[in-house]
């Protein structure tokens, strides 16, 4: 069993697709596409593979939204006709609105990023969130998620 060329694409707030290829030894019975995103339940799709094992599938996000800027993790499982189970490596992306050119600003975990503005306003934002960050550590000692992006 072998997965290859795993992708995905989006358009914020329309559909993810999702693509990739898998090479068995036995018929596929079953492919299921599961998609967890941050902080939330994990989701299971149906896949209908090709006869060549090409795997593409559009998710809905009309219907089955994600929260913006979060990542995004999914994974293939596939049941052979035979009875093996695979399961693909996990996968993911971030869910960022794709319909602007972000400009971004990263430094030691913290990434700033904006739309307008020079690079010396992306520095102030990421001054600002690494500032603010300490002073929150006094109160509530924790480490940040990393990296933790502010838009």
């Amino acid at each position: 069993m072998q997965f290859t060329d795993i992708s995905s694409s989006y358009e914020f707030g329309r559909q993810v697709e999702f693509k990739g290829m898998v090479q068995a030894n036995a018929p596929l019975q079953r492919v299921n596409l599961f998609i967890r995103p941050a902080g939330e339940n994990t989701r299971v799709v149906t896949v209908d593979p090709a006869a060549d094992g090409n795997l593409q599938s559009s998710y809905d996000l009309t219907q089955h939204p994600l929260r913006p800027f979060s990542r995004v993790d999914y994974w293939y499982r596939v049941t052979l006709a035979d009875g093996n189970v695979f399961t693909s490596a996990e996968s993911n992306f971030l869910y960022e609105d794709n319909r602007f050119e972000w400009r971004k600003l990263e430094e030691k975990g913290f990434e700033a990023a904006w739309l307008e503005g020079e690079l010396d306003f992306g520095q102030s934002i990421l001054n600002v969130i690494q500032t603010s960050w300490a002073s929150v550590q006094i109160y509530l000692p924790a480490e940040p998620p990393m990296p933790l992006r502010v838009y």
